[in-house]
């Protein structure tokens, strides 16, 4: 057959360059948009999350030193008298029996403002400008058998008038007696723990166990600053920034503190800066990542007489 002289009713086209260039055109501005769309999506996702981070980690951290502050000072049921000329002990040292008895006139204790490359104790080092909080109080009720008490520890038997300190190696120390009858009062874990903020902003917790600090741990990332502010029995309405003196840590009623937050991630494009005031200092951070300044207050409830009014200004 020869298909040379068949003619053809129907002609056969393509696409044009122009509509091929129209195409991809609409294309491109189609894919664009797709991709704005999902970049400013998870942008916003990002700032949910970095938003909900800084909130737990305050919800979680005023928590805790909201009710750690709540029980300084509680050794047990016991009318405790301070003792004005009670050496305060240093918060570094190995504690001796007559230390400990010592440290129970001072429920609370710290460091201000810690300079450029200072430690705690000689070991990490610490976030410059940090405060440095101590805390001492007792902890979990053992009651008899007396073995099971640890030797190198520190444990406070108390009653109503009277007290006995010593360390778990010697279990008859701990001789006190509920009234009227042969059963031993509880013996309750005596114990210090420092809150601090290392130099790679992690906000960490020391507990003074068996005769010496226990390694740190880690309690949240992202802090930036730890300031505290000290209430006083006194006329004067006005946290203190330091106790200066013995008395003053005597005198102790009340804590305020600070914690200037962030979140662990940055965020991209971020230029300015923002200025937060707080604890009698100013404090500038860069806008890379989100940053909120969280405060709370707690009253020394084991440390009477109470303070009745305070000036709760920031």
């Amino acid at each position: 057959m020869n298909f040379e002289s068949m003619p053809f009713t129907k002609s056969c086209y393509g696409y044009s360059l122009v509509e091929l260039m129209i195409a991809a055109s609409l294309g491109v501005l189609l894919v664009a948009s797709v991709v704005a769309v999902v970049t400013n999506a998870t942008l916003v996702s990002n700032r949910i999350e970095q938003a909900s981070e800084i909130a737990e980690n305050a919800q979680f951290l005023t928590r805790l030193l909201k009710y750690e502050l709540s029980l300084a000072g509680f050794y047990g049921e016991m009318d405790f008298t301070v003792d004005s000329n009670a050496d305060k002990p240093d918060i570094c040292e190995s504690l001796s029996i007559a230390d400990a008895v010592n440290a129970l006139s001072y429920p609370l204790d710290g460091m201000n403002a810690v300079a450029e490359g200072e430690s705690f104790c000689g070991g990490e080092i610490l976030l410059p400008g940090s405060d440095v909080l101590l805390i001492r109080r007792s902890l979990l009720a053992e009651r008899s058998p007396r073995r099971r008490l640890q030797a190198q520890q520190h444990y406070i038997q108390t009653s109503i008038n009277d007290f006995r300190l010593s360390l778990g190696s010697k279990p008859a120390d701990f001789s006190l007696l509920e009234t009227g009858s042969a059963v031993p009062l509880p013996i309750r874990v005596w114990q210090q723990t420092v809150y601090y903020v290392s130099h790679d902003n992690v906000f960490k917790r020391r507990r003074f166990l068996k005769g010496r600090y226990a390694p740190a741990e880690p309690l949240a990332e992202g802090v930036m600053d730890f300031q505290l502010m000290y209430g006083i029995r006194s006329n004067q309405t006005e946290f203190l920034e330091f106790p200066t003196s013995n008395q003053q840590w005597q005198d102790l009623r009340a804590v305020r503190f600070y914690f200037l937050l962030a979140s662990t991630g940055q965020l991209a494009g971020g230029s300015s800066h923002r200025v937060f005031h707080y604890a009698g200092k100013t404090q500038q951070v860069p806008d890379d990542r989100p940053y909120d300044l969280f405060t709370g207050i707690s009253m020394l409830n084991n440390m009477a007489p109470k303070i009745v009014e305070f000036n709760l200004a920031p």
